[in-house]
């Protein structure tokens, strides 16, 4: 009985990310006026070390788009991307044809504005489901190799693990692969959460 409730709840949180996904991908694409689809591609509760094989060790640096949560959680929200794949994406979805090599202020902001919105849509949806209230501060961007950005958070990721999320971002010329992590959930029941599905963890950044 228990087992099947477990299920139950799972298909639920699966659902309820699908929902907050296509939310924000209808959020974007009316705001960019570019056609954008995030798909879920996995989730469930990983700890540290299976972290560190989401990601290539030999890749040079992620750009984190990163927000503190205060309420019923009580962490970081970050969503993660590669570098040069975080370039073309807002290039793209601002239609700019710019050749430069890093991004420039305006276009760090917009990435800032993409992560928010992913972040707080799954937020919304969560918080429904969980009946809680937890306030966001403001994005924050950031560039570092997967092991530093980790390392900032690993207080938070060894008193509960994380929380992921593989997303799919499919654009009308590319398809990139992000994840959203969660620091924290103590608003989430730990043996369903051990219990989520955890298919396709490896290269889901690649």
């Amino acid at each position: 009985m228990e087992k099947t409730a477990i299920s139950e709840q799972n298909l639920i949180l699966q659902q309820m990310s699908d929902h907050a996904l296509a939310e924000a991908s209808g959020i974007i694409s009316t705001i960019t006026r570019v056609k954008i689809q995030i798909d879920l591609a996995s989730q469930g509760l990983i700890d540290l070390q299976q972290a560190i094989l989401l990601f290539d060790e030999s890749e040079p640096q992620l750009v984190a788009i990163s927000q503190r949560l205060e309420g019923i959680v009580n962490g970081h929200a970050l969503f993660l991307l590669k570098d040069d794949l975080s370039m073309l994406l807002i290039r793209e979805l601002l239609k700019e044809n710019a050749r430069l090599r890093e991004l420039t202020e305006m276009e760090e902001e917009a990435l800032c504005e993409i992560g928010n919105i992913i972040i707080n849509s799954c937020l919304s949806n969560y918080m429904e489901m969980f009946k809680g209230r937890v306030q966001s501060h403001l994005p924050r961007l950031s560039r570092a190799h997967y092991s530093h950005l980790l390392q900032g958070y690993s207080d938070e990721i060894i008193d509960s693990g994380l929380f992921y999320l593989g997303l799919r971002i499919v654009t009308p010329s590319q398809a990139i692969d992000a994840c959203l992590l969660w620091t924290s959930h103590a608003w989430y029941d730990h043996s369903l959460l051990e219990s989520s599905s955890r298919s396709n963890l490896a290269g889901t950044t690649g």
